[in-house]
C-alpha cells in the first residue's frame, strides 16, 4: 500500500490494496500435507504474531498507536489460539473465527491511515461500554432500584471523563464503513457476507442440506482465508513497528487424506502478504 506524507481526513478513503494473493491460483498458495504440519503451521502464525505483541510492548513508547497495535495482535492470538486447540471445529466456528481476523485486519488499516482514526477507535471503547450498561438497565423492574443508580453514575462518570477531554462519543463504524475506507471493499464484497451466513442463523445454514452447507470447500475457504489474514496482520503490523518478523514457514499445507465419512474437514493455510 503506498504511503502519503499527510495524514488523511476521517472520511477519506485509502487507495485500494491490492494483494498479490487475489492474481494467484489457488494451486500456488497451498499444498497437501498431514494434520500435524498444519497444527504446526497454525501454531507457527500464532507464535509469529505473540512475538510482534511481546516485543512491542517491550521496545516501544507507551502511545496510544502502539497501545492499539498490541491489543489488536494479541487478540488475533487469542482467535487462532481458539482455532488450533479445537479439535475439527464445526464450520460456523471457521467462519466466526475468520470474520473477526478480517475485521483485525481492517481495524489495524483504519487506525494507521490517521491520527484521528486512531483517536476515534478509543473513543469506541467508551460508546460500547454505555450501549452495554444501557441495555443492562432496560432489565430493571425500577428506575430507582439501587443497581440503576450504580448503572447510571458509571455512564455519567464516562461521559464526564470523555467532556473533560473535549472527545465526543464515536460509535462503532459498520465493517462495510471500514471496507470501504481502508481500501478492503473488494475483499469484503467477495467473502463477507459468506462469513455472515455461517455466524448467524441464516436460511442458509439453517435450511440447506448438511453436505452442502458443511461441506468441506466452505470450511478450506474460511481457513485459507483466516490464514491469509493472519499473515497480513503480521506484515503490517511488523512494518509499522519495524519489528522484523520470524522467518516465514514456506510449506503451506493441507491434508493427504479426504474428508472422513463423520465429517473430518480438509484445512488450508495461506501464507502471510
Amino acid at each position: 500500500m503506498k504511503k502519503h506524507n499527510n495524514a488523511m481526513k476521517a472520511d477519506q478513503v485509502m487507495p485500494s490494496v491490492r494483494h498479490s494473493y487475489w492474481t494467484m491460483r489457488i494451486e500456488d498458495l497451498v499444498r497437501y500435507g498431514t494434520d500435524e504440519e498444519i497444527q504446526q503451521q497454525l501454531h507457527f502464525f500464532e507464535a509469529q504474531l505473540s512475538n510482534l505483541a511481546a516485543k512491542i510492548r517491550t521496545s516501544k513508547p507507551r502511545n496510544e498507536k502502539y497501545l492499539a497495535l498490541y491489543n489488536l495482535t494479541i487478540y488475533a492470538v487469542h482467535q487462532l489460539n481458539r482455532l488450533r486447540l479445537m479439535e475439527h471445529p464445526p464450520t460456523e466456528y471457521y467462519a466466526w473465527i475468520t470474520r473477526n481476523l478480517f475485521e483485525i485486519y481492517l481495524i489495524i488499516l483504519y487506525i494507521l491511515s490517521s491520527p484521528e482514526h486512531l483517536r476515534n477507535f478509543f473513543k469506541q471503547r467508551a460508546m460500547d461500554e454505555i450501549q452495554i450498561l444501557e441495555g443492562v438497565k432496560e432489565l430493571a423492574e425500577s428506575p430507582h432500584q439501587q443497581e440503576v443508580i450504580i448503572l447510571e453514575s458509571r455512564i455519567n462518570e464516562i461521559k464526564k471523563v470523555l467532556f473533560k477531554h473535549e472527545a465526543q462519543m464515536t460509535k462503532h463504524l459498520p465493517t462495510a464503513k471500514l471496507a470501504k475506507i481502508t481500501g478492503m471493499e473488494k475483499e469484503y464484497k467477495a467473502f463477507f457476507k459468506l462469513y455472515s451466513k455461517y455466524v448467524h442463523p441464516s436460511s442458509w445454514v439453517v435450511n440447506a442440506k448438511p453436505e452442502e452447507a458443511h461441506s468441506p470447500e466452505f470450511r478450506n475457504i474460511f481457513l485459507i482465508q483466516a490464514q491469509l489474514y493472519t499473515g497480513f496482520i503480521a506484515k503490517k503490523v511488523s512494518d509499522e513497528t519495524n519489528i522484523p518478523l520470524t522467518t516465514p514457514n514456506k510449506s503451506l499445507h493441507l491434508p493427504k487424506a479426504a474428508p472422513l465419512a463423520s465429517g473430518r474437514v480438509l484445512t488450508l493455510c495461506g501464507k502471510s502478504q
